[in-house]
């Protein structure tokens, strides 16, 4: 047999680490990321059920279209990274509670605007105050340097994930 039958191919990068030098899952960025997102929002669940009867994300919701309404659901959808039959739901159940009103949008017949109602508006503002307090206690935590440059981390893998799912679409 010929030297050239039983040679091996080069070995991956992969393969040239061995796996005690790799890093362990949990001290990746992304894995770290994920765990401050889960400690902060059980944080937020637990100040949010004392005062509201929303979830978490029918909060994030409220707040989205406070901040962007009136909106699309399918952009309301794209701009939180949820799939449109979750908004759809999450719309429902704020209608329900008389938070946001569906309107059909004059320029697409096809698509529906949502907007805060009155009672959307006082309630917004009632958990804008809860937020802003934890929001200053999180920025208490670090520099003003540190806190601007961890915004321009946020802002970019934002950017980034929110471009490869609009691909994916």
């Amino acid at each position: 047999m010929s030297a050239r039958a039983t040679a091996r191919p080069a070995p991956s990068r992969r393969e040239q680490k061995p796996a005690a030098t790799l890093p362990h899952v949990i001290e990746l960025f992304a894995q770290k990321l994920a765990n401050l997102n889960r400690a902060l929002d059980r944080q937020a669940e637990n100040a949010i059920a004392a005062r509201t009867e929303m979830s978490l994300l029918e909060c994030r919701v409220l707040a989205h279209i406070a901040a962007r309404g009136p909106i699309a659901i399918s952009d309301l959808a794209a701009g939180m990274f949820l799939d449109g039959g979750q908004t759809s739901r999450l719309a429902s159940r704020l209608v329900s509670l008389g938070y946001i009103r569906r309107e059909r949008n004059a320029e697409d017949q096809r698509s529906t605007l949502l907007s805060l109602t009155p009672a959307g508006t006082e309630a917004y503002a009632r958990m804008q105050r809860s937020v802003l307090a934890w929001n200053n206690v999180l920025m208490e935590q670090m520099s003003s340097a540190d806190f601007e440059a961890a915004n321009r981390v946020i802002d970019t893998l934002t950017a980034f994930v929110g471009r490869k799912a609009a691909k994916s679409r």
